[in-house]
C-alpha cells in the first residue's frame, strides 16, 4: 500500500513564488523611494545650511558697512570719512538688477582705509552660480573674488540688492538670495535679508 505524499503541490509552489516576488518587488520600490526621499531632505538641509551661513556672514559683515572709529571727531572737524559712502551697488548680471555689494569699515580702529593687509574694501557679488567675497579691492566687473559658496554642490541663482529710505532719512538694505541643489533644482530655497544701514 502507498503511502500518501505530504507536501505542497505545483500549484501551492508556484502561488507561493508569486507572492513572495509580488512582495519582494514591494519592498524594493519601497526602500528606493526611501531613498530617494532621504537624499532630497539631505540636499534640502545642505541648501539651507549653505544658505543659513551666507546669511550669517552678510549680516556681520554688512552691518559694519562705513563703521569709522572716528566718526566723531571727523564730524566736528567737518571731514569726509574715507568710509563713505556706506555701501555701493552694481549691476553686472541682469540690467536692472543689482547683484554686487562694495562697502568698507574700519576693521582695526585706525581710521584710515587700508587697502594692504588687512585690505578693508569688502564686497558681495553673484558670479557663475556662486556668491563670492571681494578681494584686494577688486571692482565688480574685476575678476579676482573668492567663491563664498561652491557651486558643485549649490547654485545660488539670484542675489537681488536694492535701497529703501525711509521718509525720515533711514536708509535700508534689501536683499533676496535664491539657491538650489545642484542635483535636485526643483529644491529651490530662499532668503529675504533686511538691513538698516546704520553708518551711512
Amino acid at each position: 500500500m502507498l503511502k500518501p505524499a505530504h507536501g505542497f503541490s505545483l500549484i501551492e509552489l508556484l502561488i507561493t513564488m508569486a507572492m513572495s516576488v509580488a512582495l519582494f518587488a514591494g519592498v524594493i520600490t519601497l526602500t528606493s523611494q526611501l531613498l530617494t526621499s532621504q537624499r532630497h531632505l539631505s540636499a534640502s538641509l545642505e541648501v539651507e545650511n549653505e544658505l543659513s551661513l551666507i546669511e550669517e556672514i552678510l549680516t556681520n559683515e554688512i552691518r559694519r558697512a562705513g563703521y569709522n572709529e572716528h566718526a566723531v571727531e571727523l564730524f566736528l572737524s567737518r571731514q569726509r570719512s574715507p568710509f563713505l559712502p556706506a555701501i555701493t551697488l552694481r549691476e553686472t548680471g541682469v540690467e536692472g538688477i543689482a547683484d554686487c555689494i562694495l562697502f568698507s569699515y574700519d576693521k582695526n580702529r585706525n581710521g584710515i582705509l587700508d587697502t594692504g593687509i588687512p585690505d578693508e574694501r569688502y564686497g558681495f557679488k553673484l558670479h557663475d552660480k556662486a556668491l563670492e567675497v571681494r578681494r584686494d579691492g577688486a571692482t565688480c566687473e574685476q575678476g579676482g573674488w573668492h567663491d563664498l559658496t561652491d557651486p558643485r554642490s549649490v547654485k545660488v541663482t539670484d542675489f537681488a540688492l536694492s535701497q529703501y529710505i525711509s521718509p525720515a532719512g533711514s536708509r535700508f538694505l534689501y536683499i533676496h538670495i535664491k539657491a538650489h541643489h545642484t542635483q535636485f533644482s526643483q529644491l529651490l530655497h530662499e532668503r529675504k535679508l533686511i538691513f538698516k544701514v546704520e553708518n551711512g
